[in-house]
């Protein structure tokens, strides 16, 4: 009889009420959250950056991918995170870092349509110095911006002196601009005489110029002693957004570290002496 009762249990098809299967069902949302609870402890410490292309400080080619990618890895790494980078171009970089899609991106100079878009680090990255390139054939000389007017202007799109000279022609200047998504593709029109100036620089023009351009190119190149502007340049952040509050925090108290422990200069002397060449 006994024998009788289990087999029948174990046949009888279930029967589930409305309070049966709301106990099923909770059970099953309780599961899938401890699931997703778990997957998120795990990938809580990475943090997912848009890179790009701007040797000899950050470059997908370069060891630690460039001395600055290096030191923003290194900061985020003393509290607890882990950085990957996607290289894309700088444009569609800080798009994504706009729109949520990424948790940062490095390295950008501060302008007012980027302060509307995204948060900027406290601490910068470095300061980097601005000149006009031309050619020796063909003399300029500027000191004042009037005096840019009737040169054809090369430009990078996306970059902070692209929106500084479109800014002053919203103003009435008339500058003639041209644009190229590269320094490499601007230097090769500066060559052709298809632009006539190019404000790139100065560091990451040199690098470019002595690895991508022959001798007597880059002799046929020279740099006006006035400089555009030094920038300084930052690591930003998603705007208006809790987490990337917390990432600007976190990055601020691992450069602190970095700074206070010597580990930064020693990065920037590493830097000096080459080691993140390729």
């Amino acid at each position: 009889m006994h024998m009788k009762t289990v087999t029948n249990r174990a046949i009888d098809p279930p029967r589930f009420g409305a309070s049966g299967w709301t106990c099923r069902v909770g059970r099953l949302a309780a599961v899938i959250l401890v699931c997703c609870c778990i997957a998120d402890a795990r990938s809580a410490g990475v943090v997912r950056f848009a890179n790009g292309e701007y040797p000899p400080y950050c470059s997908e080619a370069l060891p630690h991918h460039g001395v600055w990618s290096h030191l923003v890895e290194e900061a985020f790494a003393l509290e607890g995170f882990t950085v990957v980078y996607d290289f894309v171009p700088w444009k569609r970089a800080i798009t994504l870092v706009g729109n949520g899609e990424r948790d940062g991106t490095l390295a950008f100079s501060k302008t007012a349509n980027r302060e509307q878009m995204v948060r900027f680090s406290e601490t910068p990255l470095g300061t980097l110095t601005v000149r006009f390139y031309y050619r020796k054939d063909r003399p300029f000389d500027w000191a004042k911006v009037e005096d840019l007017k009737g040169y054809r202007i090369g430009l990078m799109q996306g970059y902070a002196t692209a929106d500084e000279m479109e800014a002053l022609n919203q103003e009435g200047l008339g500058l003639t601009l041209d644009y190229a998504t590269t320094e490499v593709l601007n230097f090769k029109k500066l060559l052709a005489g298809r632009i006539d100036i190019f404000p790139a620089v100065e560091t990451v023009a040199s690098k470019i110029l002595h690895e991508g351009f022959s001798l007597d190119q880059v002799s046929a190149i020279a740099t006006h002693p006035l400089p555009w502007k030094a920038k300084q340049l930052f690591v930003v952040f998603p705007k208006n957004s809790e987490r990337g509050e917390q990432l600007a925090q976190a990055f601020e108290r691992g450069m602190k570290k970095l700074k206070d422990n010597g580990r930064y200069d020693e990065m920037l002397r590493d830097f000096q002496n080459g080691k993140y060449d390729k």
